[in-house]
């Protein structure tokens, strides 16, 4: 499939440098690799696997801040 696109100025400057810099690569394959990484689906099955994990914990932040004796102090 053929498309037309725009690039402002600076990042087709910056993609012809990344060219010059890499020559085996193409402008339709570093714009492929764009659109793929762009399109993927996310597998967040790693972060989902987390929820669930931590059954009692504190509401309050400050509470387990690692400053927490100088709150403390100040109160």
């Amino acid at each position: 499939m053929k498309r037309t696109i725009y690039l402002p100025d600076d990042i087709a400057e910056r993609l012809n440098k990344y060219l010059i810099d890499h020559p085996n690569e193409t402008l339709s394959s570093v714009v492929q690799e764009a659109l793929e990484d762009k399109l993927a689906r996310k597998d967040v099955s790693k972060l989902l696997s987390l929820a669930g994990i931590v059954q009692n914990a504190s509401c309050n932040a400050a509470d387990n801040a690692e400053d927490r004796d100088a709150i403390a102090n100040e109160r």
